[in-house]
């Protein structure tokens, strides 16, 4: 990532550094989903169903206070689209839901989109600072 800042103006390499910090977090929360997803398929069945659905629950609570986490990073840095987009995350494993497979399914989707939206964000921001740097009249 580093080696493809090179040559981008200071604000690019600032808007870029928000989205490496997001990106992140956001591979410590794809983990938990597919940590939560595991566990609660049974993959790693113990034999304490109790202590499944425990960790299943840990899981969730540490997947809403990353994805608070890098909401509030993505909109105080104006990637408001981001943000929102988190936000339909938090709320998909909100503390009353019942943890199923579709739940697990519609968050696994949202993490995925995340971060895609990611990825597209940083491609966006690298070409219209080439564009600025070819025509400094933008």
């Amino acid at each position: 990532m580093e080696s493809g800042r090179s040559g981008l103006s200071s604000a690019a390499r600032s808007r870029l550094a928000v989205l490496e910090e997001a990106r992140r977090k956001w591979e410590h929360i794809q983990a938990l989903v597919e940590q939560a997803t595991a566990r609660q398929s049974g993959q790693f069945h113990d034999g304490d169903e109790g202590g499944q659905a425990r960790m299943v629950k840990a899981a969730m609570d540490q997947i809403r206070r990353g994805s608070a986490d890098v909401s509030q990073i993505l909109a105080e840095r104006k990637f408001q689209a981001l943000a929102a987009e988190v936000e339909q995350l938090i709320v998909i494993a909100r503390p009353a839901a019942t943890v199923n497979r579709a739940t697990l399914q519609g968050i696994r989707e949202v993490a995925k989109s995340v971060w895609t939206g990611i990825e597209v964000a940083e491609a966006e921001i690298r070409r219209q600072d080439r564009e600025e740097a070819q025509d400094p009249e933008v």
